[in-house]
């Protein structure tokens, strides 16, 4: 048998079974090229054999050194001694035939595997995103009926002929134009968010201004903080920091960063770092937000920067004041400059958020490869 001659030969590890590893392959590959150069090598000292035969039968030489006479070679060539050689020649070509055939066999039964298994995976992903797609739709439809009630019943009564002249009137009005704005925040984040896990966001590439973009960030939220009972703190150093990114994006960064701070800080500190980091000789942005607010306890930590997951019914606290699509937003923003979200969380005794930007990218790096936020809770 083929295999029989094989482990004769000492070329056991030519055979490929199913399932081995690409370098294995590759190695019977290399053994099976050069033996088909032994091949070669013997075919043509068969050849220069005959003809060496051929003059030997024809007188043409006489004498052959290390046998004597020709006549002794002739009587040692048909006992067969020489014709040997031409046998094994045979045999080799026909074995590595059979063993070229089995390698390709081999290959072909590889690449299919191969093929099979990436069907299976690209299957499985499909399954998986319509599956955070079926709950995604339903804590949407969740997150917008309880609204929608709210204003159908307020638009109800403002219909009415006499709502006019009611005290109610105004201030239903008032609640129906916030709950639109909520809702419409709810979607447009929504978006944000399939746009960056699908890889379609688009991106404004430049030059940041570091201060001005955090300046305008803080700006934003003042209106939004109770500064009497909040003190609103923002330092840059150095003042002139630059990297490269998205400015809009980087702002939107913050004011989600400092928005969730806030909503968990009725009174204290919260406090805006931005400063220069170089790491494993790369340059870094560093943004931190510190409050001093009511931190978080570990059920929800660890679900940190998931869509809806605190607000889905998986997790049922107080401490739930949101979407949570804020962080899943910011997830991408820091994925695309190629950076990390780290946590740090005491209940009772506030949170720090340092996020991690690479300062010298000359274009966004992959979205999709976002990593998970890293969480610590202090005790």
């Amino acid at each position: 048998m083929l295999v029989d001659k094989l482990l004769e030969s000492g070329v056991q590890d030519y055979i490929v079974k199913g399932g081995e590893q690409n370098d294995i392959l590759q190695r019977t590959l290399h053994h099976a090229i050069e033996r088909q150069k032994l091949v070669g090598s013997l075919e043509r000292e068969h050849g220069e054999q005959a003809e060496f035969v051929r003059a030997i039968r024809s007188g043409e030489v006489d004498t052959i050194a290390g046998l004597g006479t020709r006549a002794k070679f002739i009587r040692l060539l048909d006992a067969g001694v020489v014709e040997e050689n031409e046998r094994l020649v045979l045999e080799l070509t026909r074995t590595n035939k059979e063993l070229t055939a089995e390698i390709a066999e081999h290959k072909r039964a590889e690449e299919e595997r191969l093929r099979l298994l990436t069907i299976e995976h690209e299957r499985n992903n499909l399954r998986d995103t319509l599956g955070a797609m079926e709950r995604v739709l339903g804590v949407v439809g969740h997150e917008l009926r309880t609204p929608l009630a709210g204003v159908r019943a307020m638009a109800e009564f403002l219909l009415l002929e006499d709502a006019r002249e009611t005290q109610e009137f105004d201030t239903f009005l008032k609640s129906i134009h916030d709950e639109v704005i909520k809702m419409a925040g709810i979607v447009n984040d929504t978006l944000e968010v399939t746009r960056m896990s699908s890889g379609t966001a688009k991106w404004n590439w430049s030059g940041v201004p570091v201060a001005q973009v955090c300046d305008e960030a803080l700006e934003t939220l003042r209106p939004l903080v109770h500064e009497e009972k909040v003190d609103l703190q923002l330092d840059v150093r150095p003042e002139n920091l630059v990297m490269q990114g998205d400015a809009g994006a980087i702002r939107r960064l913050v004011v989600n960063l400092v928005s969730n701070s806030s909503r968990h800080t009725s009174e204290g500190q919260l406090f805006v770092e931005a400063t220069r980091e170089t790491r494993d000789g790369l340059d870094f942005v560093r943004i931190q937000v510190r409050d001093t607010g009511e931190g978080m306890p570990p059920e929800i930590a660890s679900r940190l920067g998931e869509a809806f997951a605190l607000n889905s019914g998986m997790i049922g606290e107080s401490h739930v004041k949101g979407s949570g699509l804020g962080l899943a937003i910011c997830r991408g923003i820091v994925a695309a400059h190629g950076g990390t979200i780290s946590v740090e969380t005491e209940l009772g005794e506030g949170t720090t958020v340092t996020v991690l930007l690479r300062a010298d990218l000359s274009e966004p790096a992959s979205v999709q490869s976002a990593t998970n936020i890293t969480c610590k809770v202090l005790s």
